[in-house]
């Protein structure tokens, strides 16, 4: 075997024996910003599995979220109460819908 074979099964065998990140270092940031439940996500990545916007229209934006935005209210009857939308691309938020929503909220 010649000088080249062998140094590339040396870094072969090396390379194997290294330890593999964990899902969590790969996805640390991603994962800080999975939050409990979302139930209308429309925006998603083609990604398996997918990164996506939650649509919820909520009494305040999750704690992590970085682009909140005041979402004016289509109706009258909820036009006192301001709500708010994270625009944040999340990890599968809607695999968990929540139970109650801003939409359950308002219409209590």
């Amino acid at each position: 075997m010649g000088r080249i074979a062998t140094l590339s099964l040396v870094f072969f065998f090396i390379m194997l024996s290294l330890p593999l990140p964990s899902h969590s270092q790969l996805n640390s940031e991603e994962e800080k910003k999975d939050w409990s439940c979302c139930d209308t996500c429309n925006i998603c990545t083609r990604s398996i599995p997918p990164y996506c916007v939650c649509d919820d229209l909520l009494p305040s934006c999750p704690p992590d979220c970085e682009q909140c935005v005041e979402v004016e209210p289509d109706t009258a009857a909820s036009a006192d109460t301001l709500l708010y939308q994270c625009l944040d691309f999340l990890f599968d938020p809607c695999q968990n819908p929540c139970t109650t929503n801003a939409s359950s909220i308002l219409s209590q």
